[in-house]
């Protein structure tokens, strides 16, 4: 107690302590897939104490420094939001999905309207709303 560790050898006292519990987690809640036990998780954290260079902070490191990137956080954020924005663009939604979609818009915009009604025959401006909504009065 009191002396000096490495981040490194912290971390894997730590999960091999966690390992104790993650077996009786997976007894009491009985796990049977191996794949996605608890004591798995250890496992795979162990493995990333061991190889940091897999951790998603490293990659997305790797990521902007590569060579033709600017190095910059804000690059390469937006570059993923784009990508993933892209990924979901070409994707379909199932038609019972959309209609679901489409219901909720609709029904929104009509609690809006009502909304919107009310406080204006109450003669609700919109400062006052402000004000009773940061009171929590509505």
């Amino acid at each position: 107690f009191g002396k000096a560790i490495s981040l490194k050898d912290w971390a894997n006292e730590l999960l091999d302590q966690m390992c104790h519990i993650a077996e009786i987690l997976n007894t009491a809640h009985k796990t049977t897939d191996k794949k996605n036990c608890y004591a798995n998780a250890i496992k795979t954290q162990q493995e990333l104490i061991q190889h940091p260079e897999l951790t998603p902070s490293a990659r997305v490191l790797d990521d902007i420094m590569k060579p033709g990137g600017d190095g910059s956080y804000y690059a390469f954020a937006s570059r993923k939001s784009k990508e993933h924005r892209d990924f979901f663009n070409q994707r379909e939604l199932a038609s019972d999905t959309q209609k679901k979609f489409e219901l909720a818009a609709l029904e929104s915009i009509q609690q809006q309207e009502q909304l919107e009604a009310k406080d204006a025959k109450a003669g609700l401006d919109f400062d006052t709303f402000l004000q009773r909504y940061f009171a929590n009065e509505l």
